[in-house]
C-alpha cells in the first residue's frame, strides 16, 4: 500500500516537474518573440537612416565616382570624380556655415564657382582653363551689386554697378588702370569721364538737369583745371557739376 502511495508521488511530483519546464520555456519563447517584435519595430523605424563620416560611391570597375562626408578641418563637402578619378564638383558648407560650388576641368583647375562671402551675399566666378577669374558677379547686401569682366592677367577690365543708391555706373580700365567712366547721378545728370593714364580726367560729357537742358563736353589739363568747354555758355554748369563731383568723391 505504501509503496504504491509512493510511486503515485513520484509522478505526481515528475509530471509537476515537467509541467514547470515547459511553462518556463514557454515564458522564454513568449519573451523572445516579444523582444524580436520591439526590435523589429525599431530597425523598422530607423532602417532608412544610415550614420557614417564618409560615404564613397565606385563604379563597377570599383573607381571612386562620389563621396560625401566630413574633412579635417571640420567642413562638410561632396565631390564628384570624372572617368579619371579627377575631382569634377565640389559643393559644401565651410566651418563658419557658409556653402560654395565649384566646377572643375581636367586639368583639376575651378572654373566656375557660386558660393557666399558672407550671410546674404552671394558671388559667382567664371574662370579660364588656367583658372585665371575672367568674369565675376557679387550682389552685397544693400550695398548694390556688380558684375566684372577680368583679363588674362587677372586685372578688372570693365564693371558695371548699381550702388545703394540705385545709381548705374560703367567702369571700363586698361592695363593702366581706368580709363572712361559711365555714369548716372543722383540728380539726374549723366556723365561721361575719359582719364589718362595717371587717372586724371582729361574729358568729360555731361547732360545737365538744368532748367534749359544745358549739356557741354569739357576739357581738362593734367592739373585738372578746365580749358574749355563747349558750349562755352556751359562753364557755370560745368564747373557746378565738377565741385559736386569733388564733394562725391571725399564722401565716398
Amino acid at each position: 500500500m505504501f509503496s504504491i502511495m509512493r510511486q503515485r508521488t513520484r509522478i505526481t511530483i515528475a509530471t509537476a516537474s515537467v509541467l514547470v519546464v515547459l511553462a518556463a520555456i514557454l515564458a522564454l519563447s513568449l519573451a523572445d518573440s516579444a523582444s524580436g517584435d520591439a526590435k523589429g519595430a525599431q530597425e523598422e523605424a530607423t532602417r532608412d537612416m544610415v550614420k557614417a563620416r564618409e560615404f564613397v560611391v565606385v563604379d563597377s570597375t570599383g573607381r571612386k565616382r562620389a563621396e560625401f562626408g566630413m574633412t579635417k578641418s571640420g567642413q562638410v563637402r561632396l565631390a564628384v570624380y570624372g572617368p579619371k578619378v579627377t575631382p569634377m564638383l565640389w559643393a559644401g558648407v565651410d566651418t563658419s556655415g557658409l556653402p560654395s560650388f565649384t566646377i572643375v576641368n581636367s586639368a583639376e583647375e575651378p572654373i566656375a564657382e557660386l558660393g557666399m562671402v558672407k550671410d546674404d551675399e552671394p558671388f559667382m566666378v567664371l574662370r579660364d582653363k588656367s583658372g585665371v577669374p575672367r568674369l565675376g558677379a557679387k550682389f552685397a547686401g544693400s550695398a548694390g551689386a556688380a558684375v566684372s569682366l577680368f583679363h588674362s592677367d587677372g586685372s578688372v577690365r570693365a564693371r558695371l554697378a548699381v550702388d545703394k543708391k540705385g545709381l548705374p555706373h560703367v567702369v571700363l580700365s586698361d592695363r593702366d588702370g581706368t580709363r572712361i567712366v559711365i555714369a548716372v547721378h543722383e540728380d539726374g545728370q549723366c556723365a561721361v569721364d575719359l582719364l589718362d593714364s595717371e587717372q586724371r580726367m582729361r574729358v568729360g560729357v555731361f547732360s545737365f538737369a538744368e532748367a534749359d537742358g544745358t549739356a557741354a563736353v569739357a576739357v581738362l589739363s593734367q592739373k585738372g583745371n578746365m580749358v574749355a568747354s563747349v558750349p562755352s555758355e556751359g562753364i557755370k554748369a560745368l564747373n557746378r557739376k565738377w565741385d559736386r563731383g569733388q564733394a562725391e568723391r571725399k564722401d565716398d
